[in-house]
């Protein structure tokens, strides 16, 4: 049906009817409806359209289709003033119920024109479209539709203009399910007033109240507003808004795609409001149960301007989920994308900022699906007082999460964002939340969340960067990973009496307890940007990073990462500028053990107060900042994992300010209620600390292992400071010191430490290095372990403690102060300098509170301590000469061939003698070097072997007149006469043979002191050329790769060994003596691993094995037996080297040059025999080798200060060799298995191999 809508009147060309009039028990047709507007012009024109396809319910089902497609009229009483004009369209495709289901399609489509007005008149081409005016009762199978696009509205005076745009799928609730398709789409048109107020916004929903079914289909908004201009005060909207679902829903296993898009939308006004702003959401309410499909929403703002002082809006906002969700295992993917938005206001607010939520509300049950969200802000501008907001927010759920199995991936992506005002507060900060409420079970997948900020610039500034994890509490455990960054922007206050510059990073894993164990990881990462103020307040850059915010209540088996940088914070008036960080893995406790890793890593910035100000640089870096302990009376939890602080200090400057550039790290700022089993580690550096005034420059470096209590250490507490530069006009205020503390703290009078017994079993390692304080060294303070109370101490380990600095430097191994302590152990380094290592380390306000108590002396050593020198214990206290010792203890004494003893005509005085000695027997790289030679003497046997063969091939070819046993063709009878009657031989024309021979081997040394198993998988390739009857030269070349496990003195230790050889070979023969020869020159790169001193090492080798053979050919039939005697010369040559042991002296050795003797006889048989046209031979060796003089390599091994020791390694001297093998050739091709050895009384190498070869 088309319709052609006529004039009434010369101003009126409206339209106002229904196709079908019901109310309709079904509808089944095909009903097709084209209208196309009239013109209408005078005072008060209308062209009005307004139409209905179907009036009235449908009580039954719709299976037929149903199309209205209007295109608008034009409407003109610009000639009459004060008068409208309205070309607006209205389209219903069913206006009233459809009480049971839709299977067919219901389709309205409505294009207005123009209208134009002047004066107070309006101007309207409004275009409002609904599929369904009500509700739908059934389900929808089939297709609901509606398309709005408005043209041009202009009201030429002090009129509104409205070219606006509604559509609609449903104007009500769909009572069942959608399974089928229902899309809408509004594209807004250009709306232009001269003073009124102009309307180009686009509002378009799917269903515009609940979905009280399931959606299993589609539903596809586009929404895109339009041009409005003012050009005066009059307000300007081209706002967008979509809505997928405009109420709750059920459930959705479909797919909601959801569009406002303002891209290309613009609000121009001289002087009222302009909006340009985009909202979408998925669905508006909750969703009842589950989402398994895909709800994806896109909010994009637009270009606002307003020359007055009123607000520039271009907001985008974008929710998948506006209420609370049941489950989502389906995906969830927002955008709110302003990165090519503008927002201009010339005095008032100007707003280009990004709001993303993949949830608004709280996400009930469990995500095991992808929750994506994207936000990001765009460009903000005013000239006055105004604010300009540029600000990024995105969260995966605003609630609270019940667990999360899936993904949750956060951006708050603002970096492209920038915020101007010339006296507003600026804001280009950015936000990120992967939950912002409580994680309520366990998280098992992962979270991902940066934050990014702009630039922002005015007369206070804003880019801070802040980012969490889970924003409250992770009330299970946590087996995923949560992934967090913070990374701020550029900030800068420019007005003369400006407040202040902000350029602050802030990010956290988990903002609260984690209520069980953590097995996973939670990684947080802030970096600070740049901040500068030139008015009178500050300018921070800081950083301040946790990857939890509190504690663990469980276990800690995963990784707990924290790393924060400081940025550069400049005040260039009388603030203070800021560039401190605090960084901490857990700002709270962990109450069970840890087996995992804590680490917090922190650099200070740069600060610069022009001013009176103060400028902070300075880091601080906890690990875990109350401790590892439980506060309940059971048994208290260990560390047997990782715990390391680091922290360096930033550069810090001001004219008339205090000045920090320090660093103050710990690694438990607490309690160890347990022990401490794995590794703990604390270093702080101070930078530079400058100020032109009598104040404060500190540039200290202070560390402390833990801050507390502990039962015990059989771990490592390692522990650096050093002090940085200072710089004051008081010299007295300057602090460049350096104070480091292994266990506990001493400040004043204050102390913390332990009390009652403590044990220590292995290392406690502190170490303070001044640096300077206004150009002279400043004091360095080293306590290894400090008495909170009185104690016992059983310290078979170590505590080392060194400082390094000027005057009133300290070093304490333990610092009792006035408590009592009882010593039933100590350890002592022997190496250079006792007494200042060890003299008076013990310090004791009172030294008569110190007792031994039947003290075991436990002796250690170094790469220093020397060997065959007695050394003296040192008193450990000052001021206390007695007998510290009744027993000694060398268990400390590890790595091969070290011992150590009491003087015993000293033992039972004061002065208490130990001497230590250096003895091995044994040297593992020339046993190594001696199992290379049986690997390349297997493969000269292999290549002996194809020797024989074809020399004795040769004897074959001159006797019998064939080529060899690779050709199976005779030489002619004509050929063979002649040679008869010429009295020689048949001549033989030379030919090559390449070889290719894969073998392994299995080698096992079983001497009692040292002995190996090893494996070797080589492959030999070789090329033998027949020069004639009498001679054969050839080449070859070998690669192998051996690997070695040594037992006795070695049982930790494993040698992995590559090698290289190219050899050559030749064989002579006269008449029946057969001469041969074989040399081998093989290169080694080896790689020495030993886990009982933690040593890894490599070095190299060069080698020549040379054989000379000589052996007798005698045949029998068909076996040959041939009895041989060779003599063999081994060259073993190895550069020095060293191997570096973790917790013994190193082992270094000098480099040798060896040689080796032996003489070997065997006796071999053969047996030829044709078979398969072919010719197969069986061959055995067997004989003895006999290494001449003692047969050992010498070598020279070097250990600790002094320590020398020549050690020839016992090998064999007689040793068995045998060897069997099949070969078979045919035609030109050969093949070979066999099997040889050679065993002694305690050695055994037996090489499989293949051989293949080939006559050319």
């Amino acid at each position: 049906m088309n319709i052609t809508v006529p004039n009434s009147a010369p101003n009126d060309a409206s339209l106002n009817t229904q196709v079908i009039t019901g109310p309709l028990s079904n509808y089944s047709g095909e009903l097709q409806v084209e209208v196309v507007g009239g013109e209408a012009s005078g005072a008060g024109a209308t062209a009005e359209v307004t139409i209905r396809g179907v009036r009235y319910d449908i009580t039954g089902d719709n299976t037929g289709n149903i199309s209205v497609d209007v295109r608008g009229g034009s409407a003109d009483s610009s000639t009459g003033a004060n008068s409208g004009a309205t070309a607006a369209i209205t389209i219903d495709g069913v206006e009233g119920t459809l009480e049971k289901d839709n299977l067919g399609a219901i389709s309205v489509k409505g294009t207005s024109q123009n209208a134009v007005t002047s004066g107070s008149g309006k101007a309207s081409v409004k275009v409002n479209v609904k599929a369904i005016d009500d509700r739908l009762i059934g389900d929808n199978l089939g297709t609901l539709s509606s398309f709005a696009q408005a043209g041009t509205a202009t009201a030429l005076g002090s009129g509104n203009a409205d070219a606006s745009v509604e559509g609609f799928g449903t104007y009500l609730s769909i009572k069942s399910d959608n399974v089928g398709t229902i899309k809408a789409e509004g594209y807004a048109g250009t709306a232009k007033t001269g003073t009124g107020i102009a309307y180009a916004d686009a509002d378009i929903t799917g269903i515009d109240e609940d979905l009280e079914g399931e959606n299993k289909g589609l539903i596809d908004i586009i929404s895109k507003g339009g041009q409005a201009t003012s050009e005066s005060a009059g307000n300007v909207d081209v706002y967008a808004l979509a809505i997928g679902v405009k109420g709750y829903a059920d459930a959705n296993s479909g797919s909601i795609l959801v569009l406002a898009d303002n891209r290309n939308a613009s609000a121009i006004t001289a002087s009222g409001e302009a909006k340009a702003a985009a909202d979408a959401y998925g669905l508006y309410g909750d969703l009842q149960t589950s989402n398994t499909g895909l709800i994806d929403v896109v909010a994009r703002a637009g270009l606002s301007k307003t020359d007055g002082s009123a607000t520039a809006n271009s907001k985008a906002l974008a929710v998948g989920v506006n209420g609370s969700i049941d489950a989502n295992s389906g995906s969830i993917l927002v955008d709110a994308d302003n990165r090519t938005v503008t927002a201009k206001s010339a005095g008032g607010e100007a707003n280009a900022a990004a709001d993303a939520f993949g949830v608004q509300g709280n996400l009930q049950a469990e995500n095991t699906g992808r929750i994506n969200v994207f936000a990001s802000a765009g460009q903000s501008e005013t000239v006055g007082n105004g604010t300009a907001n540029s600000a990024t927010l995105a969260a995966g759920v605003k609630g609270y999460i019940g667990a999360n199995s899936g993904l949750i991936f956060v951006r708050a992506a603002g970096e492209g964002a920038k915020a101007t005002s010339e006296n507003g507060y600026v804001d280009a900060s950015a936000i990120a939340s992967g939950t912002k409420a409580n994680l309520n079970g366990e998280n098992s997948g992962e979270i991902d969340v940066i934050a990014r900020a702009g630039a922002a610039s005015g007369l206070r500034a804003n880019a801070n960067a802040t980012a969490f994890g889970v924003e409250n509490t992770l009330q299970g455990t946590n087996s995923g990973v949560i992934r967090i960054e913070a990374l701020a922007g550029t900030a800068e206050s420019d007005g003369t009496t400006g407040d202040g510059a902000d350029a602050i990073a802030s990010a956290v894993g988990v903002n609260n307890y984690i209520r069980g164990s953590n097995s996973g990881t939670v990684y947080a990462r802030g970096v600070a940007g740049k901040a500068t103020a030139k008015g009178a307040l500050s300018a921070e850059a800081t950083a301040n990073v946790y990857a939890v915010n509190n504690g663990v209540e469980g276990e800690n088996s995963g990784s707990l990462i924290a790393l924060g940088y400081g940025g550069t914070a400049e005040a260039k008036g009388s603030g203070n500028a800021s560039s401190y960080t605090r960084v901490m893995g857990l700002f709270g406790r962990i109450e069970g053990s840890n087996t995992g890793t804590v680490f917090a890593e922190t650099r200070g910035g740069t600060a610069i107060a022009h001013g009176s100000g103060s400028a902070s640089a300075s880091a601080e870096a906890i690990g875990v900042y109350l401790g590892i302990r439980d506060t309940g009376a059971g048994e208290q939890p260990d560390n047997l994992g990782v715990v390391r602080a680091l922290g360096t200090g930033g550069t810090a400057s001001s004219v008339g300010g205090p000045a920090y550039g320090y660093a103050d790290v710990t690694g438990l700022d607490g309690s160890l209620g347990g022990e401490n089993k794995g590794l703990i580690e604390a270093l702080a550096v101070g930078k530079s600390a400058k100020t032109q005034a009598n104040k404060t420059a500190n540039a200290e470096g202070l560390a402390v292992g833990v801050k507390g209590d502990a039962e015990a250490n059989t771990g490592t507490i390692f522990v650096r400071a050093t002090g940085g530069k200072a710089e004051s006009g008081d010299a007295a205020q300057a602090n460049g010191g350096a104070r480091a503390f292994g266990i506990g703290y001493v400040e004043g009078t204050t102390r913390y430490g332990i009390e009652g017994d403590f044990t220590n079993s292995n290392l406690i390692d502190v170490k303070a290095v001044a640096g300077t304080a206004n150009g002279v060294q400043d004091k360095a303070i080293a306590y290894g372990v400090v008495l909170k109370g009185d104690a016992t101490l059983d310290n078979s380990g170590l505590i080392l403690a060194s400082a390094t600095g000027g005057a009133g430097s300290e070093t304490y191994q333990v610092h009792a102060g006035s408590n009592a302590l009882t010593v039933t152990s100590y350890g002592i380094l022997f190496q250079d300098d006792m007494e200042e290592n060890f003299g008076g380390t013990i310090q004791a306000d009172d030294p008569a509170k110190v007792t031994f108590d039947s003290a075991t002396l436990h002796v250690h050593h170094s790469n220093s301590t020397k060997v065959n020198e007695a050394y003296v214990v040192p008193d450990l206290v000052a001021g206390k000469d007695v007998q510290q010792f009744t027993a000694l203890n060398a268990d400390g004494i590890v790595g091969y061939g070290w011992s150590a003893e009491a003087v015993e005509s000293s033992w039972n005085t004061k002065d208490q003698q130990i001497i230590f000695r250096y003895a091995p027997k044994v040297s593992s790289p020339q046993l190594v070097a001696q199992q290379q030679r049986g690997v390349i003497d297997a493969t000269q046997r292999v290549g002996a072997r194809l020797l024989n063969d074809l020399m004795l091939g040769q004897e074959a070819a001159e006797s019998e007149g064939l080529l060899l046993s690779y050709d199976g063709q005779p030489t002619s009878d004509a050929a063979k006469a002649v040679a008869d009657m010429a009295g020689v031989k048949q001549p033989v024309e030379q030919y090559g043979v390449f070889y290719a021979a894969p073998l392994h081997l299995y080698q096992s040394n079983g001497f009692e002191e040292l002995g190996y198993s090893a494996h070797t998988t080589g492959v030999l390739t070789g090329y033998n050329r027949v020069i004639s009857p009498e001679l054969i030269i050839g080449a070859n070349a070998f690669y192998g790769h051996s690997a070695l496990e040594f037992d006795g003195v070695y049982d930790q230790a494993k040698e992995s060994v590559n090698t290289y050889g190219f050899g050559v070979q030749g064989a002579y023969r006269m008449d029946g003596v057969l001469f041969s020869a074989q040399s081998t020159f093989y290169h080694t790169s080896n790689t020495y691993k030993d886990s009982s001193v933690q040593a890894k090492e490599s070095y190299t080798s060069q080698n020549l094995l040379t054989r000379v053979a000589a052996q007798y050919i005698w045949e029998h039939g068909n076996n040959t037996f041939t009895p041989e005697v060779g003599l063999s010369h081994l060259w073993h040559s190895r550069g020095a080297f060293s191997v570096d042991n973790q917790n013994a002296p190193d082992v270094r050795y000098d480099a040798v040059s060896n040689h080796q003797f032996s003489v070997d006889a065997s006796l071999g048989w053969t047996g030829t025999y044709e078979f398969e046209e072919g010719e197969l031979k069986a061959n055995v060796r067997a004989g003895l080798r006999q290494i001449l003089g003692d047969g050992g390599f010498e070598d020279i091994l070097r250990s600790g200060a002094n320590g020398v020791v020549y050690v020839t390694n016992d090998v064999d001297q007689t040793l068995a060799r045998v060897s069997a093998s099949l070969d078979y050739t045919k035609g030109n091709f050969g093949a070979s298995v066999g099997v040889l050895g050679e065993y002694g009384e305690d050695t055994t190498d037996t090489a499989f191999f293949g051989r293949m070869s080939y006559k050319f």
